[in-house]
């Protein structure tokens, strides 16, 4: 069983007689893959810029 809102969620399932439940915060952890992505796209785009620095300062050496 699954109940969903607006700004979370709650699960509750039952296997061999023993239950488990859990509760999480979708927005949260969105958040936290929009962050992470972002993170990779500075990097590749920092990195392409210091190789382009590079190679152009190279040319002049």
């Amino acid at each position: 069983m699954t109940l969903l809102a607006l700004f979370w969620q709650f699960t509750f399932t039952r296997q061999n007689k023993q239950y488990h439940w859990s509760f999480s915060l979708p927005w949260i952890e969105h958040l936290e893959r929009l962050q992470n992505v972002r993170s990779i796209f500075t990097g590749a785009v920092t990195k392409m810029i210091q190789e382009a620095v590079s190679k152009h300062f190279s040319l002049f050496t």
